[in-house]
């Protein structure tokens, strides 16, 4: 091409490429709220691209599917999903989901997972999706969303269970027995008669309750979860010797022709009281402690006592707080979901 062909050549520049003037589009939409008028086929292809293009990113995961894998793996019910129809021939999908059979259900999107601002004054509520497929998609990511940040499932957006840790062997649990009777001592001058002291055996320890490692670990991270969800401060576990025991029974006999000593009498009666009175290092108390935030919660939370094993302890702690967050989580929502059907109520009557 010749030099001159090239300086008068022409450069086209595509509409895209040109700065967006938002005046004129303030300007034309403060017209058509004064005076509205019908949109050309144009206009209106174009408000439904824009709108579209503000939608929440869905991302390339099926999340109705994984929801329903984790459902299956957990022994969850079926969820449930609604179709609302909204202004504008738009959508919105509601999840209803449970946990297990005996949770409170609970409905996605909500105001702690999913709800976005709505309108210019603020105030929140669920998006709308020119497609169902969409809004029923995104309802799904809510409850996803939330069963990731709660600790119970991965939030790897594929595997739905954690994966399995191997179980160390468990310890050999041994059985001591005392003597029933004391060793024959040698013979004295002493014509004092020998005083034979029964001891029964010391009975079995209870063995702690088997469970995997990874469940106790599952239970501490949805208890972390739950509590930042709620605003709680996480808690420490307590965890403590038990100040109770498990007393081993101590019988003292002689024989029917003579009394027994008073020294003799005066070890049995010391060594009774010794085992009453030792503490059994086996046994722990526990609780939880809130810190700052243990005003917001209820009185003695997650105390437990003489439980047998430090882990065990732990871990029943652990699951008393577990049962009282996922109750308050239930009553906070409905208390909210109460809220939001008094505002539309009000906006109805308006």
């Amino acid at each position: 091409m010749a030099s001159n062909d090239i300086l008068n050549a022409q450069i086209v520049v595509s509409p895209l490429d040109e700065p967006v003037d938002y005046r004129d589009l303030k300007a034309w939409i403060e017209e058509q709220e004064r005076n509205p008028t019908p949109l050309s086929p144009l206009q209106q292809r174009a408000i439904s691209d824009l709108r579209r293009s503000l939608e929440p990113k869905l991302g390339d995961c099926d999340w109705v599917s994984l929801l329903n894998r984790f459902r299956q793996a957990n022994g969850s019910p079926l969820p449930a999903f609604t179709d609302e129809a909204v202004p504008d021939e738009r959508w919105v999908n509601r999840c209803h989901f449970q946990l297990n059979p005996d949770a409170e259900p609970l409905i996605f999107p909500n105001p702690d997972a999913g709800f976005v601002t709505v309108d210019d004054k603020g105030a929140p509520g669920a998006p709308s999706f020119g497609r169902k497929k969409d809004a029923k998609q995104y309802a799904a990511k809510c409850c996803i969303e939330w069963l990731m940040k709660g600790g119970y499932m991965p939030s790897d957006g594929v595997n739905v269970e954690f994966p399995k840790t191997k179980k160390p062997p468990r310890a050999q649990t041994t059985t001591t027995t005392i003597p029933t009777t004391l060793p024959a001592q040698a013979p004295s001058n002493n014509p004092t008669p020998n005083t034979n002291i029964n001891t029964a055996p010391v009975p079995n320890q209870p063995s702690p309750t088997t469970s995997s490692d990874d469940d106790a670990v599952r239970i501490t991270h949805r208890v972390t979860g739950l509590c930042r969800l709620l605003g709680l401060v996480v808690p420490q576990y307590k965890i403590t010797p038990s100040s109770s025991s498990s007393p081993s029974t101590t019988t003292t006999s002689a024989p029917s022709s003579s009394k027994p000593s008073a020294t003799a009498a005066a070890a049995a009666t010391a060594t009774a009281a010794a085992a009453i009175t030792t503490p059994n290092p086996q046994f722990f108390d526990g609780h939880a402690d809130f810190g700052a935030d243990r005003i917001k919660v209820p009185d003695g939370l997650g105390r437990v006592r003489n439980v047998y094993g430090r882990k065990n302890a732990r871990d029943k702690v652990a699951e008393e707080v577990l049962a009282w967050l996922v109750a308050e989580e239930g009553r906070r929502m409905r208390e909210v979901e109460g809220m939001m059907a008094e505002i539309e109520q009000e906006g109805v009557k308006v």
